[in-house]
């Protein structure tokens, strides 16, 4: 009876140790089938698709970027709602337009209203352009550094409010200055007032000039940036309107 009886305790205490292996196996293969989507879902946001900045983009490859763009931003991207806090980004379709254009065209030009998320779209971009790519320099012009400050902390915080593992796996954030976000790909987002001159760097991949028809030299803006497109900068330009006769209006959005 002794022997029976020590027989089954054996036979139990083996079953439990298969038990617990095959546990920490299945707990193994879930991990890793984590790890392997989260690393599919992190390659889908920025595929690596050659193409020439200077010229629109042929459909499909504008798709397939516009498609990556739209699912990193909702996937990622959190806002400030007054009386609600933080929210997770939710694209509307005006701006699904904009972005449309902005993807497939190197110049664009948005007049906006204000509070419909231009901006907070344009630094989630900006975000999204660099975070994914290695030896990008984006530039941000705003009217003045107050406003270049602002704009560049909606691209900080929307890069503070991804999930860990997103910004473990991407490249790790270097400096912590107001006016630029540097990481380890060698890519950059630099928010400037316009007085500055973008074109000093003939390696600028984009350039955001916010509010151009209230900059205090709109015309001279432009006179910095146009070369910056006719060695593959790419350029959108964001404003509300203001009135008939200025710069912006005149000379940017009708073409002259």
């Amino acid at each position: 009876m002794t022997v029976v009886t020590h027989k089954v305790d054996l036979a139990q205490r083996q079953a439990q140790r298969l038990a617990a292996v095959n546990g920490h196996k299945a707990k193994v293969s879930e991990a890793n089938r984590e790890i392997l989507e989260r690393e599919v879902l992190f390659r889908s946001w920025f595929p690596q698709i050659e193409y020439d900045p200077r010229k629109p983009l042929a459909d499909d490859i504008a798709r397939t970027l516009f498609d990556a763009c739209c699912s990193f931003l909702e996937s990622n991207m959190f806002i400030k709602v007054p009386g609600k806090g933080r929210v997770p980004f939710r694209l509307r379709d005006a701006q699904k337009d904009v972005l449309w254009h902005w993807i497939k065209y190197p110049r664009n030009v948005a007049l906006k209203a204000r509070q419909i998320g231009f901006s907070t779209l344009a630094a989630g971009f900006c975000l999204w352009t660099t975070f994914g790519w290695s030896d990008r320099q984006v530039i941000m012009l705003s009217k003045s550094e107050r406003e270049a400050v602002k704009l560049l902390a909606k691209s900080r915080y929307a890069y503070r409010g991804m999930p860990d593992w997103v910004r473990e796996r991407g490249p790790k954030l270097l400096d912590k200055t107001k006016l630029s976000m540097t990481f380890a790909n060698e890519s950059m987002i630099e928010s400037l007032p316009s007085a500055n001159d973008p074109a000093r760097g003939e390696s600028v991949f984009l350039v955001i000039v916010d509010e151009w028809a209230f900059l205090p030299n709109p015309d001279e803006a432009w006179a910095s940036i146009e070369p910056i497109t006719d060695i593959g900068g790419r350029v959108i330009g964001l404003s509300t309107a203001r009135g008939e006769g200025n710069f912006f209006l005149r000379d940017i959005v009708t073409g002259k």
